[in-house]
């Protein structure tokens, strides 16, 4: 086993261990975890591979030195056969140019010289079959390039000119944020034109070729070299320029075969890891699900608490069950089971809460002028979790005095999203204070609600309205519009909460303020630890190729 196959094999804990939290920003629903350390081992089996250190050189392989004077010879005769053009001569490689040492029998090459990058046949719909294999991106998994699906001919037309593949051809992606979507073609087809099919001359392995192009180094190299604003994507010149490392050939099948055996591994550790984290949380979710659903009476929470309790350490050790553990209080707290109650809440929609009108802020673009008015951004609504708005979180904006007067926000005030790319945020509530003493207005989809604060408290108010039960309502009322999710003021406002005695509103509060301090310490805390982690990680990886 060679140094580098023992430092990733010995340290699989820390590979594992390395688990980066997601931003919840942004549409979608995916996870909100990433394998972290799982990713870097992948990356760096790849770039151990093309540096020569992931398995040992054989004293007895031809050295690389030979292939290049065969691929050399290949290309000569192919022009001279007229099968290829003679193409502009590529810059010599100098000392300066070379990322990385290589061991002595490697070579240094570009990419234009060692294959036929650029250079493609095109097809048009009516030179297929409806079995021919059409390519796009979307069909390639990002960061690991598994082939998601194999689409045909006949459930894929097209009418657009394709490029052509042949069995054993490289098939990248030249189109950013895809620049590491690369297989190896093990039939013939066509893909798309963002997508580049290539070979290499003489003996130069596909699958080596493959993994050479999605190196850490690589990527980086193709992302520095994109243009275009819209659709960026690399060049064929600077694809051409790009410097490969070249193996011996009998290494490059070892090496090749080494990698796949790791990825292997990498999967399996994948697989296991997400499972733990799943089950973890389900063990979470259902503990705290039987929480709320046993106790009636604080007495009878504080004992189903205990058996939680002892096990505290255990349980809440990933954000999500942190955030989890959030939601719980609140839709404790709205329940009535957190602190003793006089009698039943009321039930009252949020409309007949109101002390004025709900309204919707400005719609104004911003001025460089720092003097002028600041509107909050949609993200000042949301991006918190401890339901506060983040009130520097702002722009500047020309208002007239009459519009300052109408939308100007006062401490107690609600915000509330009504329209985002993400369904999390839609309806999220979140309270103003004012702290900056500064006059702040809301943008248009950020909802402002006013209450009479002699008979409600707002913080309660926003507590009840992002608890679980009423997010549930909150949701099912969005409606979908050209991509983005939507909720009327109107709809919200027909929202029912219980609503109990101001005295024991503010006894919640204060309760849940004491309970959610301890959460935010416990994932802070968490958070540190994960950091330590991440570092330790890259650390490790960086260390393994000697940077």
């Amino acid at each position: 086993m060679s140094a580098a196959e023992k430092l990733i094999t010995e340290h699989l804990e820390t590979w594992t261990a390395s688990v980066k939290t997601k931003s919840s920003a942004g549409r979608g629903a995916g996870k909100k975890r990433e394998l972290y350390g799982i990713k870097k081992l992948r990356e760096l089996i790849l770039e151990l591979a093309v540096r020569g250190l992931l398995v040992p050189q054989d004293p007895n392989d031809e050295p690389a030195s030979e292939l290049l004077k065969r691929i050399a010879s290949v290309k000569a005769k192919l022009i001279k056969d007229g099968e290829i053009k003679k193409q502009k001569k590529l810059p010599r490689i100098n000392d300066s140019d070379i990322p990385f040492a290589l061991p002595e029998s490697w070579e240094w090459t570009r990419l234009g010289e060692a294959t036929n990058y650029g250079k493609s046949d095109k097809a048009e719909s009516s030179d297929v079959n409806e079995s021919t294999w059409v390519l796009e991106l979307e069909d390639i998994e990002k960061s690991t390039s598994k082939l998601l699906q194999k689409v045909r001919f006949k459930d894929r037309n097209f009418k657009s000119s394709k490029n052509r593949f042949r069995k054993n051809d490289v098939v990248y992606g030249k189109l950013r944020p895809y620049l590491d979507k690369v297989i190896v073609a093990d039939e013939p087809g066509v893909c798309t034109t963002e997508m580049i099919p290539l070979r290499g001359y003489s003996s130069i392995k596909p699958e080596f070729l493959r993994l050479s192009m999605k190196t850490p180094s690589f990527i980086k190299y193709a992302n520095d070299s994109t243009h275009g604003m819209n659709l960026p994507r690399m060049g064929t010149d600077k694809a051409r320029a790009a410097l490969i490392p070249l193996a011996p050939e009998n290494e490059q099948r070892r090496i090749v075969a080494k990698v796949d055996e790791l990825m292997e591994l990498c999967d399996r550790l994948e697989r296991e890891t997400e499972t733990q984290l799943d089950t973890h949380q389900t063990l979470v979710e259902t503990l705290l699900a039987a929480l709320t659903d046993a106790a009636s009476t604080p007495a009878q929470l504080a004992q189903a608490w205990q058996r939680i309790a002892a096990h505290f350490d255990t349980l809440f050790t990933t954000e999500s069950s942190i955030d989890h553990l959030k939601q719980t209080i609140l839709q404790l707290a709205v329940m009535g089971k957190l602190v003793e109650r006089k009698s039943s809440p009321d039930f009252s929609s949020l409309g007949e809460l109101l002390s004025i009108a709900s309204i919707n802020g400005v719609s104004k673009g911003p001025t460089q002028d720092s003097s002028a008015i600041e509107v909050l951004k949609i993200s000042a609504g949301t991006s918190r979790d401890d339901f506060y708005v983040d009130e520097t979180d702002f722009k500047h904006v020309d208002l007239q005095s009459s519009e300052v007067e109408k939308y100007k926000l006062k401490p107690g005030d609600l915000l509330a999203c009504r329209y985002n790319g993400n369904l999390h945020f839609v309806g999220k509530f979140s309270e103003y204070r004012g702290f900056t003493g500064k006059t702040q207005v809301n943008p248009d989809k950020l909802i402002r609600f006013r209450f009479d604060q002699s008979k409600y408290s707002p913080r309660y108010i926003c507590f009840a309205m992002n608890s679980a039960q009423t997010r549930q309502t909150i949701e099912a009322m969005c409606a979908t519009t050209a991509g983005n999710i939507g909720l009327s003021a109107g709809k919200i406002k027909t929202v029912k909460i219980p609503i109990p005695p101001l005295a024991e509103q503010r006894r919640i509060v204060a309760k849940v303020d004491e309970l959610m301090s301890l959460c935010d310490a416990l994932k802070a805390k968490l958070q540190a630890a994960q950091t330590t982690q991440l570092h330790l990680t890259d650390t490790l990886a960086s260390s393994a190729v000697g940077n």
